[in-house]
């Protein structure tokens, strides 16, 4: 089950809600569901990014301690 934000009051809401229960808006089918997914497809996005920019990183220092001691 997946939360998301109502589009109407902004409070969470699982996705397969028929209506909000903070505001009773009644939400079309699979209205929610749809924006869940979007809004998972982009944190995985930036979890992905960060976790290539560390890996990135961690190279990059591991490459300059092993090239620096061969240039020596």
């Amino acid at each position: 089950m997946n939360l998301t934000k109502c589009p109407h009051c902004r409070k969470l809401c699982f996705a397969d809600a028929a209506l909000c229960p903070s505001c009773r808006q009644a939400f079309q089918n699979g209205e929610l569901q749809a924006k869940a997914d979007v809004e998972n497809k982009a944190f995985m996005r930036k979890s992905y990014a960060f976790f290539l920019i560390a890996l990135l990183a961690v190279l990059g220092v591991a490459a300059f301690f092993v090239l620096r001691d061969h240039m020596i």
